[in-house]
């Protein structure tokens, strides 16, 4: 008892009736916040007390919520289904306004036409029974071979035609007279969808009002809606903007500048080639110099190598044969 009495309090006074409590930080995105308040349209708020009610809200409308909503980046704000949700709302509304106004202004048509008075209806129903009745005793009277009884039912039954015609005629002024005086000249508002009655000052009362003026928010809100996602789909067709170049890195020279400066470059290496093909044609006569001189130079050890062995040869003869000769003088000796 003491729960619904403090949650009726809350309710009609607020959280914070006794000064002395906090009301609880709420972040956009949390569930029991309205996600229609924050976008800029909850209906249940604007057509509250008006014909179009759909009664309280069942959700928080935190005005701080709503800042922080309004402080997201338009790329930040399509991460959430919220504005999708919204529109999906507001047009199912119009959808419903569009029938409401196509079938109010068939009542008012039905009414601009209106049935005959029953008087006249009756004296109508009458003679259209009196028609019927000499249009088939003409026909009998000519099939009886009696023409002259068939033209005069004839021209007795084009008599009350004609008198029935300009009846109709006076009984219908009579009911859109009846029908005037009854309900005014009355028009359908496309805005709301409602009867109202034509006259100026009627008229600019109905502007004034609630209801006028919830549904004209509407349409504003729904024309917003669609700008911004029309803006968002033509952006995600665009390609991507082009980088610019890093300041680190060189930027790309041109396709001309190409072309022209392989030309320049041998233009100016042109000195340098004449001059390296000379140092090269002294390095192959120097090679060749070197080569050849370390060519002699093998040959002259290659013969002193030969002259050493040669010498070495002779003095192992040589001491061979002074071996032999002192061994014969100690035999002879002996």
């Amino acid at each position: 008892m003491v729960d619904a009495m403090r949650a009726m309090l809350d309710e009609l006074m607020g959280e914070d009736r006794d000064g002395d409590r906090q009301k609880p930080a709420r972040n956009f995105s949390d569930d029991d916040v309205c996600k229609f308040h924050i976008c800029g349209f909850c209906p249940y708020e604007e057509f509250d007390k008006t014909r179009t009610d759909f009664g309280p809200c069942p959700q928080v409308h935190d005005d701080r919520s709503k800042t922080q909503w309004e402080g997201l980046t338009d790329e930040e704000r399509t991460k959430y289904p919220y504005e999708r949700e919204l529109k999906k709302w507001l047009d199912k509304m119009v959808d419903d306004l569009g029938k409401k106004v196509k079938r109010n202004q068939e009542r008012l048509d039905s009414e601009a036409n209106p049935a005959f008075l029953p008087e006249d209806q009756a004296t109508i129903d009458g003679m259209g029974a009196r028609l019927t009745e000499l249009l088939a005793s003409s026909q009998a009277a000519g099939e009886q071979g009696n023409v002259d009884g068939a033209q005069a039912a004839a021209a007795q039954a084009d008599a009350v035609k004609a008198d029935k015609t300009a009846f109709e005629a006076d009984a219908k002024a009579r009911a859109i007279s009846n029908s005037s005086s009854r309900y005014g000249q009355q028009e359908v508002c496309q805005i709301s969808g409602l009867i109202i009655n034509s006259e100026e000052t009627r008229v600019r009362d109905h502007k004034m009002g609630r209801n006028y003026r919830s549904w004209c928010k509407l349409h504003e809100k729904l024309t917003e809606l669609n700008d911004n996602f029309k803006k968002r789909s033509e952006q995600a067709l665009l390609p991507p903007p082009p980088r610019l170049p890093s300041k680190d890195k060189e930027a790309p020279r041109s396709r001309d500048a190409d072309k022209h400066r392989p030309r320049e470059h041998e233009r100016d290496n042109q000195p340098d080639r004449r001059r390296s093909g000379a140092d090269r044609e002294r390095e192959r006569d120097r090679v060749h110099r070197s080569s050849s001189g370390w060519e002699s130079d093998r040959h002259r050890s290659s013969t002193r190598d030969s002259d050493r062995s040669s010498h070495r040869s002779r003095d192992r003869e040589r001491s061979h044969r002074d071996g032999r000769d002192r061994h014969r003088s100690r035999s002879r000796d002996r």
